[in-house]
């Protein structure tokens, strides 16, 4: 008996074991793979490695177009609040902001549309 009880715990316990904290490596560039999700927020992953989810940053961005190209920065591996945040248009148009919040995008980096809103 105890021993099915100690099987069914053991059996139990990946269940209960925590996702790895969502990280991308934004220290240099090349690292990571990132676009304009809506004219406040990037699509952001990991261009490397097994982890490739992908993360939605909201930023203080005024207006980011659909079709310019972000450029990230953190001082420490992963992008986080306070990190920049540089869109530049294919006019040369450049805005320079900040990270506000990194969270898990709900669907994934090839499936995002960009959103008008």
């Amino acid at each position: 008996m105890k021993l099915a009880v100690l099987f069914v715990i053991l059996a139990a316990t990946p269940a209960f074991a925590q996702e790895k904290p969502l990280c991308v490596d934004a220290s240099r560039d090349g690292q990571y793979n990132a676009r304009p999700l809506s004219l406040h927020e990037m699509l952001a992953r990991n261009a490397f490695g097994n982890d490739r989810r992908a993360a939605r940053l909201s930023t203080t961005c005024i207006h980011v177009d659909r079709g310019a190209i972000i450029s990230l920065h953190s001082l420490t591996t992963c992008i986080g609040k306070g990190d920049d945040v540089t869109t530049t248009t294919i006019d040369g148009q450049r805005e320079v902001c900040r990270v506000t919040g990194v969270a898990p995008a709900p669907e994934s980096y090839a499936d995002a549309k960009y959103r008008w809103n």
